[in-house]
């Protein structure tokens, strides 16, 4: 088997690529599991891209949001072999970092200053922002039920937000 390279994606796991085929493998394998697990291999291959400075990609349902130089952009993904943008957030006044997490209204995205950013995506020809928290730590995720934003603070702790009122 020659092994064109490897990335290392976990401490014991291995993303290894075979020819034109990538398995991911587990580094205490010995030589024979290592063999059958090649043979369990995918094709994978580039279906469509999508050029600017991405840093980050939310993808739920035939939509990805991804976060484009520092604004954000909703993709259209139905046909992933064509790639349609359907909207992106107009000039900010901050440059967006990471989206932690999205719904079909709503995007939850951190700003340059880790703190944590609401956008509608309801429309998304036209989405823009409807809510602000400067947590006291760094917002590192975030997971929202019904109106609760249940946000991971970093060293400041968990922080569960009322986010009812897009005021915020």
């Amino acid at each position: 088997i020659q092994i064109n390279n490897s990335k290392r994606i976990e401490s014991e796991i291995s993303v290894v690529n075979i020819g034109n085929k990538a398995t991911l493998l587990d580094a205490n394998q010995s030589q024979s599991d290592y063999m059958a697990a090649s043979a369990n291999t995918y094709n994978v291959q580039q279906l469509s891209n999508i050029g600017g400075q991405i840093k980050t990609v939310y993808a739920i349902g035939d939509r990805a949001y991804i976060i484009e130089g520092g604004s954000l952009t909703i993709l259209d993904v139905s046909n992933p072999a064509k790639l349609i943008r359907l909207g992106q957030t107009e000039s900010l006044s901050y440059s967006i970092q990471n989206i932690l997490f999205a719904d079909n209204d709503n995007v939850y995205a951190t700003d340059q200053a880790q703190s944590l950013r609401i956008i509608k995506v309801s429309v998304p020809s036209s989405p823009y922002e409807i809510g602000f928290y400067n947590t006291p730590g760094t917002v590192f995720d975030i997971f929202v039920v019904a109106k609760l934003a249940y946000v991971a603070d970093g060293n400041a702790g968990l922080r569960i937000l009322d986010i009812s009122d897009p005021a915020l």
